[in-house]
C-alpha cells in the first residue's frame, strides 16, 4: 500500500512539472496571432495593445488622438454611430466594415468588431481588428511538438 502510495506521490509530482514546463510554450503559441485592439474613451484613444501599434504606427502617433483621424472620411459616419450605440448597450461584438489609415496614408478595409469595455475603471469602446488567421493545421503541428517535447 505505500508503495502505491508512494508512486501515485511520484507519478503526480511529474505530471504537476510537466504542465508547468509545458504552460509558457503553449500561451507563446496560442498568442502569435493577436488582434490590433485600442480603447476609445469620449471619441479619443486611451490606450493601444503592441498588435495596432505595429500596424499602425507607434504609441505616441495613436494614443491621445481622435479615433475618427485613424479611419477613412467614408467610414466615419457609421464609425461615429456605432461608438454612440455601443456605450449604449445597443452595440456589442458585431462587426463594422470600415477603412483604417494605415501611417503611410493607405486605407486598410477591414472588419472592425466593437465591444464595451472599461479602461482604468471608466467605461471605454474596444475597437478589435482581428489578426491573420491563424493556420489550423501548422498550429497542429506546433502543438503536437510541444506536447511530444514535453513527453521526453
Amino acid at each position: 500500500r505505500e508503495l502505491r502510495g508512494a508512486r501515485l506521490e511520484q507519478a503526480l509530482q511529474s505530471t504537476v512539472l510537466s504542465a508547468r514546463a509545458a504552460h509558457d510554450p503553449l500561451l507563446a503559441l496560442l498568442d502569435r496571432p493577436a488582434d490590433a485592439i485600442i480603447h476609445v474613451q469620449e471619441g479619443i484613444v486611451v490606450d493601444a495593445n503592441p498588435a495596432w501599434l505595429a500596424m499602425f504606427g507607434p504609441d505616441n502617433a495613436v494614443v491621445g488622438q481622435p479615433v475618427m483621424d485613424l479611419f477613412d472620411e467614408a467610414s466615419r459616419p457609421a464609425l461615429k454611430g456605432a461608438l454612440s450605440a455601443c456605450l449604449q448597450g445597443r452595440w456589442s461584438g458585431h462587426g463594422l466594415r470600415a477603412g483604417a489609415l494605415s501611417p503611410d496614408g493607405s486605407v486598410l478595409s477591414a472588419e472592425i468588431t466593437l465591444e464595451l469595455g472599461e479602461h482604468e475603471g471608466q467605461p471605454c469602446v474596444r475597437l478589435l481588428l482581428p489578426g491573420k488567421r491563424r493556420d489550423e493545421h501548422k498550429l497542429l503541428e506546433d502543438l503536437e511538438q510541444v506536447v511530444h517535447r514535453d513527453q521526453t
